[in-house]
């Protein structure tokens, strides 16, 4: 299972995010979305198909990694 997990999200091993999935970057909704985590409720990132969530969500993961203590 955790070899299944690693197939989907390869930062877990490379520490990054491969730079096809960053797409432009869109820093308002970004910053706003970092400090939601904070927060630690539950959010949604809902929108029409093909408007950018997985593009923010992957932004979102690589500014965690740069950002976030691992151990964290």
């Amino acid at each position: 299972m955790i070899e299944k997990l690693k197939h989907w999200n390869e930062w877990w091993i490379e520490n990054n995010v491969y730079k096809n999935k960053l797409g432009i970057k869109r820093e308002g909704f970004l910053s706003e979305i970092f400090k939601m985590i904070k927060v630690k409720e539950i959010s949604v990132l809902s929108g029409v198909r093909r408007s950018g969530k997985s593009t923010l969500v992957f932004q979102l993961i690589d500014l965690l990694i740069k950002e976030v203590n691992p151990k964290n």
